[in-house]
């Protein structure tokens, strides 16, 4: 399984106006944040951007301000955000691992030629794998990677 880049840019997103709200960049008072503000500070594409900021906005994880004036903002305080959260509404639901035979034999009437079908070891371990990660995601939030919730950046420990 590999993220894409499409993740990367949306957990900076976060914490770029995470720490902005938080007062550690000091570009002005202001709690909502233009496209060309983000594309210039983190050198994306604004059109890829906005197509980021529409996946987070459908997520609630930010909302938009419309108008001339108007800009995008933290729907939720960057500690309510979860990586999980973020991966989940860039890049869909999260799968590592899908046993041919299982979900997808129901539809195309696959049966599973090994033996050990309804003890699978193999989809066993994957899945037990694939919920490890997708409950380490959930406990790392947006605040742990930007230190807003130490004011300072801090070492992550994912337990």
């Amino acid at each position: 399984m590999r993220f894409q880049l499409k993740t990367d840019y949306a957990l900076r997103i976060l914490i770029y106006m995470s720490e902005k709200k938080n007062g550690q960049i000091r570009e002005g008072n202001h709690l909502k944040i233009t496209t060309s503000e983000l594309a210039d500070n983190l050198k994306i594409s604004q059109i890829y951007m906005m197509k980021i900021l529409r996946d987070l906005k459908d997520a609630k994880i930010v909302y938009s301000i419309q108008g001339s004036l108007g800009g995008y903002s933290l729907y939720k305080d960057a500690e309510d955000i979860t990586v999980y959260d973020v991966v989940e509404s860039v890049e869909g639901k999260i799968e590592i691992f899908t046993c041919r035979y299982g979900e997808r034999a129901q539809r195309t009437q696959l049966e599973c030629p090994y033996t050990c079908a309804e003890n699978c070891r193999i989809y066993t371990a994957l899945e037990k794998m694939e919920q490890n990660v997708i409950n380490d995601l959930k406990k790392l939030t947006v605040a742990d990677l930007c230190g807003a919730n130490t004011g300072r950046k801090q070492e992550l420990q994912v337990r």
